[in-house]
């Protein structure tokens, strides 16, 4: 049976992955006043939300 925690965990892990592929795929470098150091930042953020979520789906794991 699962907790509240691990229900909890999944709920934000799936947020956090969810949130991190939509800035990643929402990046358009050709876009009219995009700058490189723009468009790197939100891949990094992105990136970051990603590995967060699977931070939070590994620690469910026993």
């Amino acid at each position: 049976m699962t907790s509240s925690k691990d229900l909890l965990f999944w709920i934000i892990g799936g947020i956090c992955l969810f949130l991190g592929v939509l800035i990643v795929s929402s990046v358009d470098i050709s876009a009219l006043g995009v700058t490189t150091l723009s468009a790197t930042i939100a891949y990094v953020i992105g990136f970051i939300l990603i590995l967060v979520a699977g931070m939070f789906w590994v620690s469910i794991g026993r």
